[in-house]
C-alpha cells in the first residue's frame, strides 16, 4: 500500500507544475485554461487534506499530475509560437483565438468545476479515520479519479482530433494573420515611401528653382573656359601641391591657424593650373566648396558682380550639409531683389548659413583664380571683395572651418588688401618666384619629356636630339606657359622642330628681322603670335605689328591674341 507521503508529493509535484505554469496560463492566447488551473488546484488541496494512502489516492494523484502536466504543455506550446511568430515579423503582438480549442478548454473549466465540488464531499483529515478503508470513501475517491480522466481525454482528443492538432492549426492561423498584416506593412510602408520621395523630389524641385534665381556665373574649374588650365602633368609641382593639401585638410599644424592661402606670380607660372588640379582634387575628397575663375574679357568672369553668389550657389551645391540652410537664407534673401550690394549677399547667403553648422565638420575650401583679370572696376571692386572674403573667414573662424585659396599676379591694388594688417595673421602668402629656379626647371623637363614624347609627327625627337628639352627649358627660363606653348607649336606643325632648331638657338634675339618674317609667315597664325611674344619675353605691343609684318599679317593674328590679353600691350606713347 503507498503512503500518505508518495501521494502527497505527487499531488504536490502537480501544484508546482501548477503554479510554475500560472504566468504562462494567463498569458497564453487560450481563455479560460488559467481559470482550468485554478479549479484543479483546488482540488488537488482538497484531496491533500484528506490524507488518503491507499490504491485509489495514489491513482487519483496521478491522474491529476497528468492532467496538470498536460494543460502546462498545450500553454507553454502556444506560447512558444506565438512568441516566435512576434520575434520573426517583429510585428504587434498577434490576438488569434481558435474556436476549437476554446470550446475543450471551457468543456475542462466546466468539469473541473463540477469536480471541485464533488471533492468537497470527501471527508477531511480528522474524520478519515472513520472513515479509512471504507467502501464510500473510495467510491468517492475512484469517482473523483473517473471524472479527471474523462476531463483529460475530452481536453485531450475529441473526435480523433488531438489538442496538438488544434494547437497547430492555431499555429497556422497565427501564421498566416503575421504574413497579412506584414504584407499590410510593408504596403503601408511603401505609400509612405512613395509619398515621402514625392514630397521629396518637390521640396528639392522647390529648392532647385530657389537656387536657380541666385545670379550666378559659370565660373567653376569645370568650366568649358578653363580647359586650357587643366593641363597638369603628374610628377610637378608635387611640394607646393602636398602644402597646399596638408593645408586644406586642416593637417598641417604649422598652418592651421592660417585658413587664407595666397598664390602669387608673374604670367605663365603655372598658377591656374595648380589652382585647377587642387579643385579636381578637393572635389574628388569632397572638400571644395566652391571655385570661381576670373576670366579676362569675360563678361560674367571679369568683376566682381556674380563672385559671392556664384560661391553661395557651390557651396549648396557641393556641401549638402550647407544645402538646406543656404536654400532657405537664399529665399528670404531674394525677397530683397535679385542684385544686392556684396556685403549683404555673402552676410547672408555665407556668413549666416555656415554660422549654422558645427564647428566640427569638415572643412570646405573656396578657391577663388586669377584675381588680377578682374578688370572691372578693378582698383574699387576687388580690394573689397577681398576684404569681405578674408572678414568671413576671419568671423567664422572659430565656427566652420572655411579655408579659402586665392591665385593671383602680384598687382598692387590686389597685394594691399591681402596683405593688410587686419588679416595678416590669417593668411599664408606664398610666391612662385620664391621656389628655386633649379626645381621648376625639373618641373619643365618634366613637363616638355612628357608632352612631346605623345605628339605623333615629334615622336622620335627626343632620341634624334636630346638636346631638345633642356634647350627649350633653358628658353623658357622658369615659365610654364612658354613650355606649353611649344608644345602646342609642336603639336600644331609636323615641321616645328626644324623651324626652332634653325631660328630659334642659341640666341633668338640675335636673330635678323628677316628670318622672323619668315618664321611666322610659315607657321599657323595662332601659335606664330603666341610663341613670338612668350618668346621674346615681353608683351606683344599692338602699334608694333605692321613694323614687322604688315598690317595684314597684324590684323589677322591681332583677333587670335584677344585671348592672350596678358601677352600684349600698348605702348605708352
Amino acid at each position: 500500500m503507498p503512503s500518505s507521503i508518495e501521494v502527497d508529493d505527487i499531488l504536490g509535484g502537480s501544484k508546482t507544475i501548477l503554479d510554475l505554469a500560472a504566468q504562462t496560463l494567463s498569458f497564453a492566447p487560450i481563455p479560460g485554461l488559467d481559470v482550468a488551473a485554478t479549479a484543479l488546484s483546488s482540488i488537488i488541496a482538497k484531496v491533500q487534506q484528506t490524507r488518503g494512502n491507499d490504491e485509489t489516492a495514489r491513482d487519483l494523484a496521478r491522474s491529476i499530475n497528468d492532467l496538470a502536466t498536460r494543460m502546462k504543455t498545450t500553454a507553454e506550446s502556444v506560447q512558444k509560437i506565438k512568441s516566435e511568430m512576434v520575434s520573426d515579423s517583429q510585428e504587434a503582438e498577434p490576438n488569434v483565438e481558435s474556436s476549437a480549442l476554446n470550446e475543450r478548454v471551457k468543456v475542462l473549466q466546466k468539469r473541473l468545476k463540477e469536480l471541485e465540488k464533488e471533492a468537497d464531499k470527501i471527508p477531511k483529515h480528522k474524520f478519515a479515520v472513520k472513515f479509512f478503508r471504507s467502501e464510500k470513501y473510495t467510491d468517492q475517491l475512484a469517482s473523483l479519479k473517473n471524472g479527471v480522466d474523462d476531463a483529460l481525454r475530452d481536453f485531450a482528443i475529441q473526435g480523433q482530433i488531438t489538442i496538438e492538432m488544434l494547437v497547430d492549426d492555431m499555429a497556422n492561423e497565427m501564421e498566416r494573420l503575421v504574413r497579412g498584416v506584414a504584407d499590410i506593412r510593408h504596403d503601408v510602408l511603401n505609400i509612405r515611401h512613395g509619398v515621402s520621395n514625392i514630397q521629396y523630389r518637390q521640396d528639392r524641385e522647390h529648392d532647385g528653382k530657389i537656387l536657380e534665381a541666385l545670379p550666378h556665373a559659370d565660373a567653376n574649374y569645370r568650366s568649358a573656359g578653363n580647359a586650357s588650365k587643366s593641363g597638369y602633368l603628374k610628377g610637378t609641382r608635387t611640394a607646393l601641391l602636398d602644402e597646399l593639401h596638408s593645408w586644406a585638410t586642416g593637417m598641417n599644424t604649422e598652418l592651421q591657424d592660417r585658413p587664407v592661402y595666397v598664390l602669387s606670380g608673374a604670367a605663365g607660372t603655372g598658377k591656374s593650373t595648380v589652382a585647377y588640379e587642387m579643385a579636381r582634387r578637393l572635389e574628388e575628397e569632397g572638400l571644395l566648396g566652391a571655385s570661381f575663375f576670373f576670366l579676362r574679357g569675360s563678361e560674367d568672369r571679369n568683376s566682381t558682380r556674380l563672385v559671392l553668389s556664384t560661391i553661395a550657389y557651390q557651396l549648396a551645391q557641393l556641401q549638402p550639409i550647407l544645402y538646406p540652410h543656404i536654400v532657405g537664407a537664399a529665399e528670404d534673401h531674394l525677397k530683397h531683389g535679385i542684385h544686392q550690394q556684396m556685403e549683404f549677399v555673402i552676410d547672408e547667403l555665407i556668413t549666416g548659413p555656415l554660422r549654422k553648422v558645427s564647428s566640427t565638420a569638415k572643412p570646405s575650401v573656396i578657391i577663388i583664380d586669377a584675381v588680377d583679370e578682374c578688370t572691372e572696376a578693378a582698383q574699387e571692386f576687388v580690394p573689397r571683395i577681398l576684404h569681405l572674403l578674408l572678414k568671413c573667414v576671419l568671423d567664422l573662424r572659430d565656427q566652420f572651418p572655411l579655408r579659402v585659396f586665392i591665385t593671383t599676379r602680384p598687382e598692387l591694388h590686389i597685394e594691399q588688401a591681402l596683405e593688410s594688417a587686419d588679416f595678416s595673421s590669417i593668411t599664408r602668402p606664398f610666391k612662385l618666384h620664391e621656389i628655386p629656379r633649379v626645381v621648376v626647371d625639373k618641373d619643365i623637363e618634366l613637363y616638355l619629356e612628357e608632352r612631346i614624347h605623345k605628339i605623333p609627327s615629334h615622336a622620335e625627337l627626343l632620341t634624334t636630339h636630346p638636346e631638345t628639352v633642356s634647350m627649350l627649358t633653358k628658353v623658357a627660363e622658369g615659365l610654364f606657359i612658354y613650355a606649353k606653348l611649344a608644345v602646342d607649336f609642336l603639336r600644331s606643325d609636323p615641321t616645328a622642330w626644324r623651324k626652332i632648331s634653325i631660328y630659334c638657338f642659341p640666341a633668338i634675339h640675335t636673330m635678323g628681322r628677316l628670318r622672323w618674317i619668315h618664321l611666322i609667315s610659315s607657321i599657323s597664325q595662332y601659335w606664330r603670335a603666341l610663341f613670338l611674344t612668350s618668346t621674346l619675353r615681353r608683351p606683344f605691343e599692338i602699334g608694333c605689328g605692321k613694323s614687322w609684318a604688315g598690317s595684314r599679317c597684324f590684323e589677322t593674328i591681332s583677333p587670335l591674341m584677344y585671348g592672350r590679353r596678358s601677352w600684349v600691350s600698348r605702348p605708352t606713347r
